[in-house]
């Protein structure tokens, strides 16, 4: 187990580390395409606080960083709590996406029509020339689907998550840290990598908890994704039917939804209208979401690993791992191809909390 140290960090480029801070009570994680937070506890009795308490309030940059240099993290403090006669003070921080992302905005007006990399990069250069957050981060984005997309000033994080939806690419933050930071915003087609070949998660080694949930309230049948804007009859639109085969298109009429009945084997169909998003291969897309999705999730796997166990070389946000368990209070095993989608350390404990979804 290595315990990790929290940086205060001026919150302008190039956030030089200011000081170590001794704190109580450390958990904070990873996301996969969502803002991540850290929370922890500050001694109104540190006897280094006077050096650096003038610097740190709400809006300060801090990092966590390990020993041995494994899973960074970088935020911004957003929440104080302090009760009278108790020697602890409790921060909240949010990462880039939560903190900055959720408060910057497109702007409004005008079509644009591009790789959806390419948007990502002019709309972020547009609300980074605005500073209503200043931004602070890098970008590495792949070109990615085309798309065209008209700006209604909504949050970039907004943007970031249609953007996903219908062109079923994903984005991501890393943090490079040391004398200096860094926070890189990505886009891909995939985040994380294909590891089930080379790290198995075992119930009996791995884990000092495992639960495996499987939900069936139902499942869309059948999607369609209609974009643009103007009259209804004349926007684009994309199918995909209940077989999962592709439809050539649909005619751009308004189309009922049914009601889902509480059945996993149902047919359905859901509509999605997004006056943003109209072309063709990205409505596809998420028409093809739309019809892939479920209502619930089918099968999930939440595991509380033993840290030192776990090789953190091994480890990320979106990678595909094998996961084996020995006995589910079932009298069977299970061995599944899953997804992580969350990390959660408590550093103090020793563990890492984990959210997988089942392929």
């Amino acid at each position: 187990m290595t315990l990790p140290t929290v940086y205060l960090r001026d919150p302008f480029p190039p956030h030089a580390a200011l000081a170590a801070l001794q704190v109580a009570d450390l958990s904070y994680g990873f996301m996969l395409m969502r803002p991540s937070a850290c929370s922890f506890r500050l001694s109104v009795a540190d006897p280094n606080l006077a050096d650096w308490a003038d610097k740190f309030r709400l809006g300060s940059m801090i990092s966590v960083e390990r020993e041995d240099g494994q899973l960074p993290w970088a935020g911004m403090v957003t929440r104080m709590e302090a009760i009278a006669g108790d020697p602890l003070v409790s921060f909240e921080a949010k990462d880039h996406a939560g903190a900055l992302f959720a408060r910057g905005r497109t702007r409004k007006g005008g079509t644009l029509e591009q790789a959806s990399g390419r948007l990502i990069a002019e709309i972020f250069a547009e609300a980074e020339a605005r500073a209503e957050p200043p931004l602070l981060v890098k970008l590495e984005l792949e070109d990615g689907p085309p798309v065209r997309y008209t700006p209604r000033a909504n949050t970039l994080l907004d943007f970031l998550d249609t953007l996903a939806d219908f062109t079923d690419w994903e984005w991501g933050l890393s943090h490079e840290v040391g004398p200096t930071l860094a926070t890189t915003l990505s886009w891909r087609g995939r985040q994380g990598f294909d590891r089930t070949g080379e790290v198995c998660w075992e119930h009996g080694f791995h884990f000092t908890k495992a639960s495996y949930t499987q939900d069936a309230e139902g499942f869309i049948g059948s999607g369609v994704a209609v974009g643009g804007t103007g009259l209804f009859a004349e926007r684009a639109a994309a199918a995909v039917n209940i077989s999962g085969a592709a439809s050539p298109g649909i005619e751009a009429r308004p189309v009922a939804v049914m009601n889902v009945p509480i059945f996993p084997a149902l047919a359905g169909t859901a509509v999605l209208v997004d006056s943003q998003v109209d072309d063709k291969e990205s409505l596809f897309r998420g028409a093809a979401r739309l019809h892939n999705r479920p209502q619930a999730a089918k099968e999930q796997l939440s595991l509380q690993l033993a840290e030192s166990m776990v090789d953190l070389n091994r480890l990320g946000i979106g990678d595909y791992v094998t996961v084996r368990l020995s006995d589910i209070n079932l009298g069977l095993g299970l061995e599944r191809t899953v997804r992580v989608t969350a990390l959660q350390f408590e550093p103090e404990k020793g563990t890492i909390d984990v959210e997988t979804e089942v392929q």
